[in-house]
């Protein structure tokens, strides 16, 4: 299985499972695996969604594959996705 190529250095792709859609406030709380480019562990946390991305589609318990962004402040963004493709 091939993942798409990371775009920049300061944006990563994330495997994640989706645990709760916050409409209201752009936010997608995700059960993410770990992040190596980036040194993160697999964890539970908040990812703010761009306005780019129509943050409806998305149903609990579904996993996607989520491309991040990072930013000089530290804050990051989900900026683009797609649907991870099951075995």
């Amino acid at each position: 299985k091939k993942e798409p190529k990371k775009i920049l250095d300061n944006q990563a792709w994330v495997k994640g499972k989706v645990l709760k859609v916050m409409t209201g406030d752009s936010k997608l709380t995700l059960q993410h695996e770990p992040v190596d480019s980036w040194g993160w562990p697999q964890m539970k946390m908040d990812f703010p969604v761009a306005e780019s991305v129509n943050i409806k589609i998305f149903d609990t318990n579904e996993e996607y594959n989520f491309l991040v962004e990072k930013h000089a402040s530290g804050s990051i963004q989900i900026i683009d996705f797609n649907k991870k493709v099951q075995p």
